[in-house]
């Protein structure tokens, strides 16, 4: 159950779930790995759309205090859809929604022309699709937005991480 392509709902993280207010009451998962904050290393086969996209969107996503250096690969991959989306409409305002197809006879001769979409469209569409699920995985829509509830303390330090991460006090260095 959960987990993408099980045919159940995709797994949120433990920090997410927290954010939520975890309304079903399941058990959290305490151990589950975090990520330094920070600013990921940008992949290097980005298209000149995709930096852009990246270099717009790093100051916005790291204020809002999510960005991990783990999420550059994520990252990447909405500002590729991002690019693929800015080409597909560049490619739809040149040739229009519709293309003309010629059809011809095994001869070569030309019968008629057919109008179908331009594949741009279907790039588009995809391209919005992907898009749709980074920006909610990143928390860059309003709706994704309204399921977060950000504390003001957040900078604090967790009081039960620091009682796990103090020093021990030996045998001989406790009261009597």
């Amino acid at each position: 159950m959960g987990g993408k392509g099980s045919g159940g709902r995709n797994r949120k993280p433990t920090a997410v779930r927290k954010l939520q207010g975890n309304a079903g009451k399941r058990k959290l998962n305490h151990r589950e790995p975090k990520p330094k904050l920070g600013i990921p290393e940008m992949p290097p086969h980005l298209s000149k759309i995709a930096v852009l996209a990246w270099k717009r969107l790093i100051p916005i996503i790291e204020a809002m205090k999510i960005l991990t250096v783990a999420d550059g690969d994520a990252l990447g991959g909405y500002c590729s859809a991002i690019a693929q989306w800015a080409m597909a409409e560049a490619a739809i305002a040149k040739h229009g929604i519709l293309i003309a197809e010629v059809v011809q006879s095994r001869g070569g001769d030309t019968v008629t022309t057919t109008l179908k979409t331009n594949p741009a469209v279907r790039v588009k569409s995809d391209a919005l699709k992907h898009m749709r699920s980074f920006e909610s995985e990143f928390g860059l829509t309003p709706a994704s937005r309204s399921k977060l509830q950000i504390n003001a303390d957040s900078d604090d330090a967790d009081p039960f991480e620091t009682f796990l991460n103090a020093p021990r006090q030996t045998s001989s260095s406790k009261p009597n």
